[in-house]
């Protein structure tokens, strides 16, 4: 993360676009399609761990037949911020880099992107939060994405919900909130109109690409993209067309 004073100096306005999300564990392409939309990603890193059923923790990768969920074993307690999240067993790394290895290890490019990942998952630190965001990052960077990184603890947003999100938008120079379409159950409109703030809410559809498969399957993380397409997995980021995506 960079410090302020290295920060570019972005222009303030309607022109700069926030996207905000939690620190996801290697997030799926539409987390990535939305980095690739704003100039300033904030990591959402101060919020409640979700109890079950999150991907903070978890994602799906291919399996023997159906996908399976990859889990990072951790420790909380209920109530506390996923920045607070203590990895359980740091050796979880050499487990997980096994996993890909037993199912890329024949994937087009499987070298370039396994040591990519391989250092930041065999010194994962401590917490849960500052993993996945370094892993993000690193992914990011290969995609050549580039727009800068903000973590919410740092930023110290004031409200709850819109407010909060609003407040994010602010701190960072942003006059336009890329949002998902899950958004659209809790965000209001007018909330963001009177404070000046401009929604651009987008759907992603998954971009089939060669998995090696006979049948694409969507919603798997990025390295599966990553491992069969390299660089050009940037390519399968893309939303469709307004006019596509509300047919």
């Amino acid at each position: 993360m960079m410090a302020a004073e290295d920060r570019p100096n972005l222009q303030r306005g309607s022109d700069v676009k926030v996207a905000i999300h939690q620190p996801n564990y290697i997030p799926w392409a539409g987390y990535f399609a939305k980095m690739r939309a704003c100039d300033v990603f904030v990591f959402l890193d101060d919020v409640q761990m979700p109890s079950r059923g999150n991907y903070v923790s978890r994602v799906l990768v291919p399996g023997t037949g159906e996908p399976k969920w990859l889990s990072v074993p951790v420790t909380f307690t209920p109530g506390d911020h996923i920045a607070d999240v203590r990895l359980a067993d740091n050796g979880f790394g050499k487990k997980h880099l096994g996993t890909l290895r037993s199912h890329y290890a024949r994937s087009p490019y499987f070298k370039q992107v396994f040591a990519l990942l391989e250092p930041l998952y065999l010194e994962p630190g401590e917490t849960l939060g500052a993993f996945n965001m370094a892993v993000v990052e690193a992914i990011a960077g290969y995609l050549q994405l580039s727009c800068r990184f903000e973590k919410s603890s740092v930023l110290k947003p004031e409200g709850e919900s819109d407010d909060r999100l609003i407040s994010l938008a602010r701190l960072v120079g942003a006059g336009t909130y890329v949002s998902g379409k899950g958004g659209q159950n809790y965000q209001d409109p007018a909330k963001f109109a009177a404070a000046g703030i401009g929604l651009d809410v987008r759907v992603y559809g998954p971009v089939p690409y060669d998995q090696r498969r006979t049948d694409f399957v969507p919603g798997l993380s990025i390295v599966d993209a990553l491992f069969n397409l390299g660089p050009a997995a940037v390519e399968i980021l893309k939303y469709p067309a307004i006019a596509d995506a509300q047919a």
